[in-house]
């Protein structure tokens, strides 16, 4: 154990140089100023309609927003720039060699690279939540409030609940509760995404191939669902019209709904009861997809299982420390 720390540190100290400290911190402050102007768009349309302004605002709010409009692109991106060449950069000899001299085990190799991929992106979320919370403050002038759900963000359950731009929280929920489990969730699903991105760069010679490649599958993910939508409404294709249940939208707070089943695929059933017996209208069907957490949980398992495993083949091979190539040949 202490080895693995050791070498984990290591890693966190050959990746946190300032270039790409300063380039991440930038992909961040993006992400905030995203979120705040979604709620400034939304507290435009609530004066129009003549509502209650963002009732209950609060600092908290930019990153709960941040991870309904931005999980499934930018956050993804900001992680692999910073911890998608984990592999990659220990490609030529000189490197092999430097971590030849931090460790004697595979095994201690392989879970250090993995620790600090998920530090690494644990610490990003974490501070994607600092800097929303202080730019919320200090550009919005957001309060801290007192802990409850602020009322904008409120609905009487996900049967309840309308297609929007973000995921409503149930009422009588904890908000810190609430936020510090989508930090710890959210802080694993990054780093799923970065353990693939890593096991794709086992065979890349190029340093950057992995962070490049990765961003440019982000970006293509997440027009996959609109290509997909554009292309069965051309062909009149019903099942295939929903932007919902591709890949990339999965990543993004906004597709699902708090306080829905574990296997549930649809919400707003009785949203539609709701309008019509208070706006003495006639009924609408307001039932619309969501994606369930058990496609989730399956998804981000099975990267994880998948991109482990690649990892650890590859080092099979690879030549590092306590590998049988290295204790046959090491001193030949």
């Amino acid at each position: 154990m202490a080895e693995i720390m050791r070498l984990t540190a290591y890693e966190l100290e050959r990746t946190l140089t300032l270039p790409r400290t300063a380039l991440v911190f930038g992909i961040l402050v993006a992400i905030v100023q995203a979120s705040l102007a979604v709620i400034d768009t939304v507290a435009m349309q609530q004066a129009y309609e003549g509502a209650s302004v963002l009732a209950g605002a609060t600092a908290f709010d930019t990153f709960y927003m941040a991870l309904n409009v931005e999980a499934s692109t930018t956050l993804p991106i900001a992680c692999i720039v910073l911890a998608g060449d984990l592999i990659s950069r220990d490609a030529h000899e000189s490197s092999r060699l430097l971590i030849v001299s931090h460790c004697t085990r595979r095994s201690s190799y392989a879970a250090a690279k993995v620790l600090a991929a998920f530090v690494l992106c644990s610490g990003c979320v974490v501070a994607l939540f600092a800097l929303s919370l202080a730019m919320g403050a200090l550009q919005r002038g957001l309060p801290l409030g007192d802990g409850s759900v602020p009322a904008w963000l409120l609905t009487r359950g996900p049967e309840y609940t309308t297609w929007g731009m973000w995921s409503p929280i149930p009422a009588g929920w904890s908000y810190p509760a609430v936020l510090a489990a989508l930090v710890g969730a959210f802080s694993v699903i990054e780093t799923a995404i970065v353990l693939v991105v890593m096991a794709f760069g086992v065979r890349c010679r190029t340093r950057l191939a992995p962070i490049v490649g990765g961003c440019l599958v982000v970006v293509l993910l997440n027009m996959l669902g609109d290509i997909g939508s554009s292309i069965a409404v051309a062909f009149g294709l019903e099942g295939g019209r929903s932007v919902v249940g591709w890949v990339a939208d999965r990543f993004s707070l906004a597709n699902y709904r708090l306080g829905a089943g574990f296997f549930q695929t649809q919400a707003g059933q009785l949203a539609g009861e709701a309008i019509a017996a208070a706006e003495h209208t006639e009924y609408v069907d307001m039932t619309f997809p969501i994606n369930s957490f058990a496609q989730l949980t399956a998804m981000i398992g099975a990267m994880l299982i998948a991109s482990c495993a690649v990892l650890s083949a590859s080092l099979r091979n690879a030549g590092l420390p306590g590998f049988k190539r290295r204790v046959r040949h090491g001193k030949g």
